[in-house]
Order: C-alpha cells, then sequence, then structure tokens
C-alpha cells in the first residue's frame, strides 16, 4: 500500500473516532454538555465523519487501487496527493475548531475568516485529488 495511502486512511480512522466521541457528546444528557455546545458538537460531529473519514478512506483507497498512471510514476506525481493530504487534514481541522468556536458564541470576525480559510483549504484538497485521479480513470486494458 502506497504510504499517502496509508497516511489518508489511517487519519481516516482517527477522525471516525474523533466523530464518535462528538456524536456520543452531543447525545449525553444536557446535564454533562453546556446546551450552548450541543449545535456546536453536531457540526464538529458532521465534519469530523463525513470530510475525516469518509472522505479520507475514499481519497485513501482511490489513490492505492485505481490504475497506474504510468510505469515510473504509478500513482501520478507524489507531491499532488501529499498535497491533497496535507490541505484536507488541515482544513479540516481548522474547520472543526473554527466552526465550533463560531456556533458555541463566538461570532467573532475572526472564526468567520479561519472557517473561509478552512473552505479554501478543503476545496482545493479536492481539485488535487481529482488531478491525481482524473488520469488513473480510464478503460481496462491501457
Amino acid at each position: 500500500m502506497p504510504t499517502v495511502s496509508r497516511a489518508f486512511i489511517k487519519s481516516g480512522i482517527l477522525f471516525m473516532v474523533l466523530s464518535l466521541i462528538t456524536g456520543v457528546a452531543v447525545t449525553a444528557p444536557e446535564s454533562w454538555v453546556l446546551p450552548r455546545w450541543v449545535g456546536a458538537l453536531e457540526t464538529m460531529h458532521f465534519h469530523l465523519f463525513v470530510v475525516g473519514w469518509i472522505t479520507q478512506m475514499i481519497f485513501g483507497v482511490a489513490l492505492w487501487f485505481f490504475p497506474k498512471y504510468s510505469r515510473e510514476a504509478p500513482r501520478g506525481p507524489e507531491w499532488v496527493g501529499w498535497t491533497s493530504f496535507g490541505t484536507l487534514n488541515l482544513g479540516l481541522v481548522l474547520r472543526a475548531i473554527s466552526e465550533t468556536a463560531y456556533a458555541a458564541g463566538g461570532a467573532d470576525v475572526v472564526w468567520g475568516w479561519v472557517m473561509t480559510v478552512a473552505a479554501v483549504l478543503l476545496f482545493v484538497s479536492a481539485l488535487l485529488f481529482a488531478v491525481a485521479i482524473w488520469p488513473r480513470v480510464k478503460p481496462r486494458g491501457r
């Protein structure tokens, strides 16, 4: 298994566990979690699960299993996969922190900008993944 695929998959597993922890916190009795944090944790739970777990698993497995790019570079330029990994994880962490702070009452303009930067990083990650995988989507036998 390629190193970048292992990184995506292991990070995905980590974010799955974190999403399950936030899921438990969201459903915990109100006396355990301050009510203003429940909405913030619901949003964090969603992003950790969908982007952190599902998306990273898809990216990692696709980079591993899709047909080879070429004999010399079976997965294409390695920097593209690694940059996608880095921007996805940095964007996800920034999104989880900023969205939670913003939803919990920190309606500061700074958190809004951090959320915007996080969204751009996630977008760039998806574009880089598309660049890495597009040439590998080809008919059988080529």
